[in-house]
């Protein structure tokens, strides 16, 4: 009886010791598998996060290119750095966009305020 609990503790105290050493390599950053993102893809995505926050300050946002920056920064991720500019790229010209249409709604919508136009005849 004693050889098996002794057996049953050191078989315990061994997985507890695997378990921690496995622990240990995992979480170490030396060993990482991941790239750098180029400079240039991640300057790209940046510009596309400001120009979408621009649009979002003038609530002209459109519903697509937060999904966009995603899949560049997926893509940057992943190691596709051609796909992941062509998305940046994409989702800085929707930013640039929208900022664009929401002003010149304001513009519009102010000028009918200012001169009593209805908005729907």
């Amino acid at each position: 009886m004693k050889v098996f609990s002794y057996t049953f503790i050191i078989g315990v105290l061994c997985a507890f010791l695997f378990t921690a050493c496995a622990s240990q390599e995992a979480g170490n950053p030396s060993q990482s598998k991941e790239k750098a993102i180029p400079a240039e893809v991640s300057a790209a995505i940046n510009d596309a996060i400001k120009a979408a926050n621009r649009a979002e300050s003038v609530l002209g946002l459109w519903l697509n290119t937060e999904k966009t920056i995603g899949k560049a920064k997926k893509a940057a991720k992943a190691g596709k750095y051609d796909k992941a500019l062509k998305l940046a790229a994409k989702a800085k010209w929707e930013g640039d966009m929208g900022y664009n249409q929401a002003v010149a709604e304001k513009k519009k919508y102010d000028h009918m305020t200012k001169n009593n136009i209805p908005f729907f005849k």
